[in-house]
């Protein structure tokens, strides 16, 4: 499962976690990061309920685990379900993690999900300087600035997040309108 899983076979690679956790009766510590590993796999074929039960099932097995939590947690804030829940296992994963520039992002981005935009800036400003390679982090810089009102830097990270590798194309087309049209102002704000 996990070589198919490096090998970017995701289908392949649930049949193989399937069947292994169909043969494993008692799951023990070591398999933590397996189920972890597995999670991700559902998530990349959008099986969310499944994602949700192997990583609650790692997080049962390794509860302080920071980036189980932060995986978890970011693919309810991404989805806008279980924001409250997902915003503390966040800010416990960055107590845990302190120096994990993609797990602070996820706290940012969970204060932006929430429409806390003030609120999201300095954690999401404090990822881009620890992962400054990051086209997700700097795209989700320039969303809050945006919202904020910091008009000019939005654009400037919006521009810097193109200029990064291995960025997606839809993300591409949909930073190329943010570009052009900006996003829509949030009326609380």
């Amino acid at each position: 499962g996990i070589l198919l899983f490096r090998a970017e076979d995701y289908a392949a690679a649930d049949l193989a976690f399937n069947e292994w956790q169909g043969a494993v009766d008692q799951m023990s510590a070591v398999a933590a990061q397996t189920l972890f590993i597995a999670g991700i796999v559902s998530y990349q074929l959008e099986n969310f309920e499944q994602m949700e039960e192997r990583l609650q099932s790692s997080l049962s097995l390794d509860p302080e685990n920071p980036h189980v939590m932060n995986y978890l947690a970011y693919s309810w804030v991404e989805r806008g379900i279980n924001l409250d829940r997902g915003f503390e296992m966040l800010t416990r994963a960055v107590d845990l993690a302190p120096e994990s520039g993609a797990i602070i992002d996820s706290l940012g981005w969970a204060h932006y999900q929430l429409r806390q935009y003030s609120e999201s800036v300095p954690f999401l400003e404090q990822a881009f300087q620890i992962n400054p390679w990051s086209w997700e982090i700097a795209e989700h810089v320039g969303d809050a600035y945006w919202q904020v009102g910091r008009e000019r830097e939005a654009e400037f990270f919006w521009n810097r997040a193109l200029s990064l590798p291995d960025i997606p194309d839809d993300h591409v087309a949909a930073i190329r309108i943010k570009l052009v049209e900006g996003l829509s102002r949030d009326p609380e704000q």
